[in-house]
């Protein structure tokens, strides 16, 4: 399986679906448990999103 790198398209998919969650999720107070940039977040929230509910 050939895995091609993510683009400016797959960026702003990502950022999509975060304001999505984000704007679900409301004002609800948490803290932070991790901080991740770049395509290492964009996969996180792909693994997240496409995760089977259990």
């Amino acid at each position: 399986m050939q895995v091609s790198k993510p683009d400016a398209g797959d960026a702003a998919a990502a950022q999509q679906k975060a304001a999505v969650i984000t704007s679900a999720l409301g004002n609800v107070p948490g803290l932070p448990i991790t901080a991740l940039k770049g395509p290492v977040l964009a996969d996180a929230v792909e693994q997240v999103l496409t995760a089977p509910a259990r």
